[in-house]
């Protein structure tokens, strides 16, 4: 099997151990990985993932949670930074990955957080399936430290 992990994040973690450990054991059970992950100049983590991934996708992505008790505008100012930050990484990242996606025949997008969405999108794009892999706690409540748009 082809799998393409997009991992929002390019530096050492909880998410990124995890997602090291997960494409360890996957590409030495005979599965072929890749990796989307935002650009960085830090390259500890590519170097660690290097052995075991066949080829990366460097593609800035943008958090999609919301930032709760700021007020609608300066939520929105936060967006539009977000966005800025990002290049437009939410206009056209899902497009850019699923071209990747295209170019490779992968056959199932894994997205390793619920933070960033452009995984979930590329795949529909594509049309192969797409696991989304939570971690942090969202949701309505008070509890969720991530409330997610559209919430």
């Amino acid at each position: 099997m082809r799998i393409l992990f997009i991992s929002p994040g390019n530096a050492i973690g909880g998410a990124t151990i995890s997602l090291l450990e997960t494409v360890k054991f996957l590409q030495l059970s005979g599965h072929t990985v890749f990796v989307a992950m935002p650009p960085s100049a830090e390259k500890n983590y590519e170097q660690q993932l290097r052995p075991f991934v066949e080829a990366f996708f460097f593609v800035p992505l943008m958090s999609w949670n919301r930032i709760q008790g700021i007020g609608f505008w300066r939520e929105m100012k936060g967006w539009a930074a977000r966005i800025i930050k990002s290049r437009g990484g939410w206009l056209n990242a899902p497009f850019r990955i699923a071209r990747f996606i295209r170019l490779h025949k992968i056959d199932l997008a894994h997205t390793n957080t619920i933070m960033a969405l452009d995984g979930a999108l590329a795949a529909k794009i594509a049309g192969v399936p797409h696991v989304q892999h939570l971690r942090e706690i969202t949701g309505y409540g008070p509890e969720a430290l991530f409330p997610m748009l559209g919430q």
